[in-house]
């Protein structure tokens, strides 16, 4: 007898037994213990993760069965692993991996079923703190999402840090050199400028693509543009530097001393890396200096001044002089001038004053080695007006740090971070708040804001303190973080990886233009439409004819230090103080008028960013703002009223009764004027614009040429956007346009006219509203040119934005903020101020603008899209309507 055959086919008989089970039905699938798949979830259905550090395995589980493999769309990023067997996701994302909020489909398997869920995964940059601890030689870093794992790098000598393009530059004492360290790895890059002794005092800072490190006596700029960084040069101050550098309307303002021993602002510009020209200090000392809302703040010995700062054109460059703050405020001495009781002591300092400006107010810390004689006062910067709003006495005041339209203050004393709200209201009124005193570990001495958080070192515990700048609570303890010895001349020894200078240009009715923070989300400058006269010619010769003397009798004092010498630079220095004075004098602050309301439909139109430029509008006047410097460019007059701005391609569209006037942004040249019958609505995209007037639509390109025209029989349009390749405009029709083609592939009754900014493009589709009797939001999928989901809305849905893959919707009559994911789903409500009207994203941010066109209630509302939180609140100053307009500078 063959056993061997006998087997084999009894092998056979249950294979075909286990496929027959297979084929007929649950009952015999059951006894092979297979269930079918219900139920499916992940532990995290939304998972952030963030580049360079491992995520925790997110693990699927069912209500009953079991999976015998998975799969997913799409492929997930570059670093995170899908297991196909157990359909576990790990890993640890990759440099570039950085992704918006996807959503990815999992498939589960089994012999008798399959079942699917969704996920959605957010990849950030990474979000590190670098410590610099001169005293034990190393840095430590680590990332806000995951503070415990502190990273140690051994080095000699690092006094001070900044971050710029995905690196940590630590300028270090002993000639050691700036290391450079990888902003995702941790591991040193190389080092830059060996040899070179930069001192224990240093400072540096990132800007436009460089670090800009400023020693004891020179200033090293090192190019960063590129993966090499690259020492361009090396600027000698032969008379030696004597506190900390800050950014000045875009350039680099070191605190030095003239030829005659007097202390100036040394003024730099990073691009060409020249001297350009001085402002002189008060008190002959700037330990400390800060800028804000076009003021210079700088420490002297005991004291802080207050510097307005007015442009003015020479040699073919923007450049700033300086002039004291109005004369009717000199009355208000002890606001522009603080005072101590102590005596003035020749060569004095106090080496722990520390000035910063956030939100409209200038904060100047006095630190003293008598607790209860420690200070923080804080003063509002309103247009060109200083006043103290408030102090905090005592407890040993010694650092600050401003975040969240927030000042967190250090009190090493009395162990506590105190949590204050500054700023301006909307009535234009300063306020001062104390939110909280949080309790810290012992002896606080230096606060750091980055990634929504507050860090916190000490001088006597090794454990730093990572306070949430949301909730205003301890969210962590870092073990083996302590800053014992802090030279109180450094003020970069800790910094933090921002990924960009993002900001956002926000327009009112009051006719303004403010300059908010992307990362901080506080306000860095106020612009008002009104423009100041400029000098004279007679006072301009005469002012460029004294700053040429004034540079020669430097030059001539440095080789003859003669007393008669010494006499005629104070003379000159006199001269043009006169003419700067002169100036401010003849420049009134601009009245307030009552405005009447404009149509709804120009609203979030009146303000645009393209090619580093902010485009804004009041009435007939054109504003144009560096967005990387923050200064004014241009103010420009039209003969007619604007009514709206777009901006993009290098152009810049703005439109009126006549038409839509289309210029270059970049020389600012009028290249056409597109004719209509009234006031367009105007998008731009694919290399072209398209504009609509009630049911008359045209495309043109960036010449003004007509590449298409509309004509829609009884339609009005009132909005357009732009997305995913295609042109949307809404109305009382819904209107799909290919941008490529210039073809109408979609359109659909939308059911009313009269509203405006209700549509919006992202994830390939496309989202409009009605507000009829049955208000609704309709989403239609651009594939598909059709509506695949429609629900009603929550409350009057008056404005639309989308972000990291979800769309967000205003309710205008609950005051709130909504968020529509990916998976089609509404998100619980955001209070978001009185009567929401404008949404805009940016920076992982949805800034919304609030306000009923007459009351004082109009704010500025950040929402953090991740945590689907709102982050701050910044009342806008003298707004006096709603018609709120934003636009958003990526940084990049």
């Amino acid at each position: 007898m063959n056993y061997d055959y006998i087997r084999k086919c009894g092998l056979w008989l249950c294979v075909c037994l286990m496929f027959i089970s297979y084929v007929h039905g649950d009952n015999d699938t059951r006894k092979l213990g297979f269930k079918k798949l219900s139920g499916m979830k992940y532990s995290t259905s939304y998972l952030v993760a963030t580049v360079g550090l491992p995520i925790a395995s997110n693990i699927p589980s069912f209500q009953e069965g079991l999976a015998s493999r998975y799969q997913i769309t799409p492929a997930l990023p570059a670093g995170l692993q899908f297991n196909n067997k157990t359909g576990i996701i790990s890993g640890t994302p990759q440099t570039g991996s950085e992704i918006a909020t996807t959503l990815f489909t999992v498939i589960a398997f089994n012999p008798v079923s399959s079942t699917s869920t969704n996920i959605e995964i957010i990849v950030v940059p990474p979000q590190k703190f670098l410590l610099a601890d001169a005293n034990n030689d190393f840095v430590k870093i680590f990332d806000v999402a995951a503070p415990q794992f502190v990273s140690t790098i051994e080095m000699a000598f690092p006094v001070s840090a900044a971050f710029g393009n995905g690196r940590f530059a630590v300028a270090c004492d002993g000639g050691v050199g700036v290391v450079f360290i990888d902003g995702t790895t941790n591991e040193i890059l190389e080092v830059v400028g060996e040899g070179i002794e930069l001192g224990g005092d240093s400072s540096t800072i990132f800007l436009k693509n460089r670090f800009l490190i400023t020693g004891d006596e020179g200033v090293l700029i090192i190019d960063s543009s590129s993966s090499q960084n690259i020492l361009v040069a090396e600027i000698p101050l032969e008379e030696g530097i004597q506190g900390q550098a800050a950014i000045v309307n875009g350039f680099l303002a070191v605190p030095s001393f003239l030829e005659d021993g007097s202390g100036a602002l040394v003024i730099i510009d990073p691009e060409t890396a020249e001297v350009i020209d001085f402002l002189d200090l008060e008190e002959d000392n700037g330990m400390d200096t800060a800028f804000g809302n076009g003021i210079l703040a700088h420490t002297g010995r005991f004291n802080a001044f207050f510097v307005d700062i007015d442009d003015e054109l020479i040699a073919g460059k923007r450049f700033f002089l300086s002039h004291d703050i109005s004369p009717q405020n000199k009355e208000n001495l002890d606001f522009l001038r603080k005072k101590n009781d102590k005596p003035r002591l020749q060569n004095k300092r106090n080496d722990s004053d520390q000035i910063l400006f956030g939100n409209n107010v200038f904060v100047h810390v006095k630190a003293d080695d008598f607790p209860p004689r420690s200070r923080v006062d804080f003063f509002s910067a309103d247009g060109k007006n200083i006043e103290l709003i408030g102090s905090l006495v005592g407890g040993g005041v010694n650092h600050a740090a401003f975040g969240n339209n927030r000042f967190a203050i250090a009190r090493k004393a009395i162990n506590v971070v105190t949590i204050v709200e500054a700023g301006i209201d909307r009535d234009g009124v300063p306020f001062f708040k104390e939110l909280a005193n949080v309790p810290v570990n012992i002896g606080p001495n230096h606060v750091t804001f980055g990634g929504n958080h507050f860090l916190v070192t000490h001088e006597f515990d090794d454990r730093a303190v990572l306070i949430d700048a949301i909730t205003n609570k301890v969210v962590a303890n870092i073990d083996g973080v302590a800053m014992p010895d802090l030279n109180p001349f450094v003020n970069a020894p800790v910094c933090f990886s921002f990924a960009n200078a993002s900001s956002f240009c926000i327009t009112h009715d009051e006719p303004q233009a403010v300059i908010v923070n992307g990362n901080t989300n506080g306000i860095e400058r106020q612009f008002f439409f009104e423009q100041r006269r400029g000098m004279s010619v007679k006072d301009k010769q005469q002012y460029r004819s004294l700053k040429t003397t004034f540079r020669q009798q430097l030059q001539n004092y440095k080789h003859h230090k003669t007393r008669q010498l010494k006499q005629e630079i104070a003379i000159t220095k006199e001269k043009i103080k006169e003419i700067n004075l002169h100036h401010f004098q003849t420049n009134t602050p601009r009245q307030k008028t009552t405005r009447n309301r404009r149509k709804l439909e120009e609203k979030n139109r009146r303000v645009a960013f393209s090619d580093d430029k902010f485009f804004a509008i009041d009435n007939n006047q054109l504003l144009i703002i560096d967005a990387i410097r923050n200064v004014q460019l241009d103010l420009r007059t039209f003969p007619f009223t604007l009514r709206t701005v777009v901006a993009g391609g290098k152009r810049v569209v703005v439109t009126h009764n006549a038409g839509a006037t289309l210029l270059d942004s970049t020389n600012l040249n009028e290249l056409a004027v597109v004719p209509f019958s009234g006031s367009s609505r105007v998008v731009f995209g694919n290399d072209r614009f398209f504009a609509v007037f009630r049911g008359e639509g045209k495309i043109f390109g960036l010449e003004g040429n007509i590449l298409q025209s509309f004509v829609f029989n009884d339609t009005i349009l009132t909005d357009v956007a732009f997305g995913g390749n295609h042109f949307g405009a809404h109305g009382s029709h819904t209107v799909l346009i290919d941008a490529t083609t210039n073809n109408i592939v979609f359109n659909a009754q939308a059911g009313n006219n009269a509203i405006s900014n209700t549509i919006a493009f992202g994830g390939g589709k496309f989202i409009t509203a009605t507000l009829d009797t049955k208000s609704k939001i309709g989403i239609v999928d651009i594939a598909q040119q059709k509506i695949v989901t429609e629900f009603a809305a929550i409350g009057n849905p008056t404005a639309f934005a989308f972000g990291n893959n979800r769309f967000g919707t205003i309710n205008s009559i609950g005051d709130t903020f909504h968020t529509i994911d990916a998976t089609l789903s509404i998100n619980k409500n955001i209070d978001v101020g009185f009567r929401p009207t404008i949404a805009v994203f940016g920076n992982n941010r949805f800034v919304i603008g609030s306000g009923d066109g007459s009351s004082i209630d109009s704010s500025i509302n950040i929402i953090d899209s991740i945590r689907n939180v709102r982050t701050t609140t910044i009342p806008f100053v003298d707004a006096e309507g709603d018609f709120l307009s934003i636009a958003f500078n990526p940084g990049k």
